[in-house]
């Protein structure tokens, strides 16, 4: 055990406050947002793909004509499967989406461990970014002491990346538990470039190629990381440092190249789990893209609502965190380190992803969660700063408390504005569907039926109705709802009208007719005359 734990009481007592904090927060959105209750897209996604999504993909893509599955049997279709291992899975995650293997095939070993259902598997996500908060802490109360540690660990536990990648089914947890160790690599070279750099550029080399392998929009990171090391060794005029940071540019080049390759022709074919980049739209126009980008820089280091930001306020925001970041690195003359890693990687990574999105290998619309690792890792840095004027450092410190009082506050008031409107119409809808007995959907992509087989009663009759529905459909479906409550589900990827239609001449007595409307979810629901529905569901 290093000396550093064993000597001191209160960095152990810090450290469990930090677990704590870590499960605390996330726990606390999970029970607000009922995330249990609406799993994503992307989550079902994550499901399928670690059950066995290449030979059972089919029972929930429904063939081109109408046809009837239970919710029973949909939803067995993301039960993990003893015979179906991890290697099954990397194998599926190249045929079938455009996802990375890592986090995917560790998923499958979990769910074989732990349990296959959507809480066990979000659970491997809470545990990841839990150990991630923990490993910060130990990085910097290693180097700065654990008054500094916590605090970057709560900073960080607030953060709106860090909940997000909590509490989704996805890789982006464990690539921020990779990134703190990658900052610790980092860290480690820090420490020992006078004397020997190369073994913590080997570590750093290592873990960014298994970080790439996580999440492919993480090589910006590491790129952006070994441009600091470079410049960092550039100013310094140390040449042991210098040609450490080239070898590992080198060999992170040589390691990450058929990775990327791969990820760029994944990305170009798609597939039945996944669609091509360059299809993916952005979500509104070139302002609220730059308003999205901008925002999720800041998020990075602080949480407030800048969704109610202005686009020229968030554009100052950022340029006075430029400056200040800029500020703090000149602060290490003559002897550039933490500080100008930390200055040239941000600045780098926004150049690198703009490029990106320019050339359109990434989509151009920027979720929080993608960038959880990135928090990680600049938030390391930003406390590895070592700032000598004492007026310097304590204003550090009462800025820093100033940003950790303002996410936290943001995060309370959020949290408790999702407790208080409790999101009736949307409970009331999801209840209606489970009261009903036969679904009608015309969703085509796997995971949009699969959560509406989560949201059904399981032994629901779904028909997956295709247009125009042919006449056996049509009488089996009639057959089917007769005298029996039926849920219409529209998911936008056929006309409403023509939809309908077609629905309510197979229905010989719709009856009464009500309609919820919910973000995906487009909910008709027809109850049969003279029957009322059940008390108390």
């Amino acid at each position: 055990m290093p000396d550093w734990l064993r000597t001191d009481g209160r960095i152990w007592a810090a450290l469990v406050l930090t677990a704590v904090l870590a499960l605390a927060v996330p726990a606390a959105w999970y029970a607000a947002c009922d995330v249990l209750w609406a799993p994503s897209h992307d989550d079902m996604v994550s499901l399928l793909l670690s059950s066995q999504g290449h030979n059972r993909a089919d029972l929930v893509l429904s063939p081109p004509s109408t046809s009837r599955r239970s919710a029973r049997e949909i939803l067995g279709t993301i039960d993990p499967r003893p015979d179906y291992g991890v290697l099954d899975t990397v194998l599926d995650v190249y045929r079938l989406s455009i996802n990375p293997p890592v986090y995917l095939g560790l998923l499958n070993l979990w769910r074989r461990i732990v349990g296959g259902s959507f809480p066990a598997a979000m659970l491997l996500s809470l545990v990841s970014c839990s150990l991630s908060a923990c490993a910060l802490f130990c990085i910097v109360a290693r180097e700065r002491g654990w008054q500094t540690g916590l605090l970057f660990a709560a900073l960080y536990c607030f953060s709106p990346t860090y909940w997000e990648a909590a509490l989704a089914t996805r890789q982006y947890a464990l690539a921020a538990l990779l990134s703190s160790c990658l900052a610790g690599t980092v860290a480690w070279w820090l420490r020992t470039r006078q004397a020997s750099p190369s073994r913590a550029a080997a570590a750093f080399v290592a873990v960014g190629t298994l970080l790439t392998l996580t999440a492919y929009q993480s090589s910006v990171l590491v790129l952006s990381l070994l441009a600091g090391l470079m410049a960092m060794a550039t100013l310094s005029k140390h040449r042991r440092v210098m040609t450490a940071a080239l070898g590992a540019a080198v060999a992170f080049t040589i390691a990450s190249g058929p990775i990327l390759l791969l990820a760029k022709w994944q990305g170009l074919r798609g597939g039945p789990l996944g669609v091509p980049i360059r299809t993916l739209a952005p979500f509104g126009g070139p302002e609220k893209t730059l308003h999205d980008a901008l925002q999720a820089l800041l998020s990075l280091f602080v949480d407030v609502p800048y969704a109610h930001v202005p686009l020229a306020g968030l554009g100052i925001a950022v340029l006075i965190l430029l400056v200040s970041l800029a500020r703090l690195a000149s602060e290490e003359r003559p002897t550039p380190a933490a500080g100008t890693i930390l200055v040239v990687s941000v600045t780098v990574c926004c150049a690198l992803y703009v490029a990106l999105v320019s050339l359109k290998q990434f989509p151009a619309w920027f979720p929080l969660r993608y960038f959880t690792a990135y928090s990680s890792a600049y938030l390391v840095l930003l406390a590895l700063v070592r700032v000598r004027s004492v007026r310097a450092a304590r204003i550090r410190q009462v800025i820093l408390g100033m940003l950790l009082a303002l996410s936290s506050s943001t995060f309370i008031l959020r949290t408790g504005h999702y407790f208080a409107s409790n999101r009736p119409e949307e409970r009331s809808a999801f209840q209606d569907l489970r009261r009903a007995r036969v679904v009608l959907t015309d969703a085509r992509q796997h995971a949009h039926v699969l959560q509406l087989a989560a949201h059904a009663s399981p032994d629901a009759d779904f028909w997956l109705v295709r247009l125009p529905i042919d006449p056996d459909s049509c009488r089996a479906i009639a057959d089917e709802c007769h005298g029996r409550r039926v849920a219409m589900v529209r998911m936008e990827e056929s006309d409403r009208v023509e939809f309908e239609r077609a629905v309510r001449a197979c229905l010989p007595d719709p009856g009464d007719e009500r309609t919820f409307n919910r973000i995906w979810l487009d909910l008709t629901v027809w109850e049969p005359r003279g029957e009322q529905p059940a008390q108390g569901s």
